[in-house]
């Protein structure tokens, strides 16, 4: 083995000598067969090509192997580190006084409207007259509300092996967090009582040190809503969280479980309205529950939003039909309501969209039974059981139909058909409850 090293560096230094001693290229043949004869017996049998001049390193043949596998590991931990490395949020959108605190030089700066970022420790503490909104594009949006602090505890990383968690000091914040998202990052608010999970998409969290509570309301999804600094024992019951649904609120005050979720009073529905103009998603929208009261809530003068923030993705005269019914909820005049429903009813019959049609109707419906035109919402439930099939909003309108025949039209025969169809027809729907409770009403 030692005479094998021997030879094979004796053979590089005649390389090396050959090299340096190159004239121009190529090499006339009589003294490429001189070179040969002076080398080793063994350097014969490896093919030799001679370049121009060059440093002996670039014609190492064993070099440009370890430089690929260098420059490729370099890469792949840049590459890892990257898509490792958390996501941190910017702050946009300031207005009135905002102030950030960095963690890392432990000092108060004011915000500026430069985008910039929330690292892991960072708080921002909006004053009287501050709001800003911290977000990650194309993940979640959140508004901070005037008189609010608020930190950042954890981000995420690209592909998701962070949560993401907020403390919520005091105050108040509106959360906008895209769907696709929800089953690979988890997104908490901690408040001084509670813990706020995401699983549905935009919601509200207000905490009240003051007062040792905190007001969650949910507009779209569902949130998980989880007491503090409860007893062990109490800790283990399923009182100790409740999932708020669409349309619905909750209350947790220090040491206590979250109170049963009740339906948003209608000042705390136009609030939560601002969710529609922030994280940009239009669309038409009935705010009522996925249980088994969604006709009841229906019929009971529920509220109906758009998003319009981008300009062409619903007609502007849409957006200012429901805008003036938010009017006329305010004012409850008769004369607005009837206006209204006939600008809707034309709307779907000239320009019908699939995406929003069944909820207008639905709508309509609803405001027709609230004015006494109990016929007329028959009618437009009717329309939606005959023209949508397809719809997953058929039961509610079948059920509203009932339920009208039922309670304000008395004619039970029809109302038991109705609720017999429903059980049939529509056996893994909400209402399948309501109408067996109506077979019974209607056989005692």
């Amino acid at each position: 083995m030692e005479d094998f090293n021997k030879k094979d560096l004796d053979i590089q230094e005649g390389i090396k000598r050959i090299v340096s001693d190159a004239p121009e290229y190529p090499l006339p043949e009589n003294r490429i067969a001189q070179i040969m004869d002076s080398l080793p017996s063994i350097a014969r049998e490896r093919p030799i090509t001679v370049k121009r001049r060059l440093p002996f390193f670039e014609v190492n043949l064993f070099a440009v192997p370890r430089l690929a596998l260098v420059t490729i590991s370099v890469l792949c931990v840049i590459g890892l580190a990257y898509i490792l490395a958390p996501r941190y949020p910017i702050v946009a959108n300031i207005s009135g006084t905002v102030k950030i605190y960095r963690f890392a030089k432990n000092e108060w700066v004011f915000a500026s409207q430069k985008n910039e970022k929330l690292y892991r420790g960072d708080m921002i503490k909006t004053f009287g007259d501050g709001q800003a909104d911290v977000m990650i594009p194309r993940t979640y949006h959140m508004r901070v509300k005037n008189d609010s602090e608020m930190k950042l505890v954890q981000a995420p990383s690209i592909l998701g092996g962070r949560s993401i968690k907020y403390d919520l000091e005091r105050g108040k914040v509106f959360v906008s967090y895209e769907k696709a998202l929800i089953r690979k990052r988890k997104f908490d608010i901690d408040t001084l009582n509670a813990k706020v999970s995401v699983i549905g998409t935009q919601f509200m969290v207000n905490s009240n040190p003051q007062f040792q509570k905190t007001w969650v309301g949910v507009l779209n999804g569902l949130v998980q809503v989880t007491g503090k600094n409860l007893h062990p024992d109490i800790a283990k019951l399923n009182s100790a969280r409740v999932y708020v649904e669409p349309g619905k609120k909750t209350v947790v005050r220090t040491g206590k479980t979250p109170a049963v979720p009740k339906r948003l009073m209608e000042n705390e529905l136009f609030e939560l309205e601002e969710l529609y103009r922030i994280g940009h998603r239009p669309q038409v929208a009935l705010l009522i529950s996925s249980g088994k009261t969604r006709t009841r809530e229906l019929l009971s003068l529920t509220p109906i939003y758009i998003s319009a923030d981008k300009p062409g993705i619903l007609p502007e005269h849409i957006v200012k039909i429901v805008r003036q019914f938010s009017q006329a909820i305010k004012e409850k005049k008769h004369e607005l309501y009837i206006q209204n429903i006939k600008m809707i009813e034309n709307v779907v019959n000239n320009y019908p969209n699939d995406k929003y049609n069944v909820q207008f109707l639905l709508f309509i419906g609803a405001y027709y039974h609230h004015l006494g035109e109990h016929n007329k919402s028959i009618a437009t439930f009717k329309r939606i059981v005959r023209d949508y099939q397809r719809s997953r909003l058929v039961s509610i309108a079948q059920c509203a139909i009932g339920i009208i025949y039922e309670e304000d039209l008395k004619d039970y025969a029809k109302a038991k058909r109705v609720y017999e169809n429903i059980i049939s027809d529509y056996p893994a729907s909400a209402e399948v409850d309501e109408a067996r409770a109506g077979l019974i009403r209607l056989s005692q």
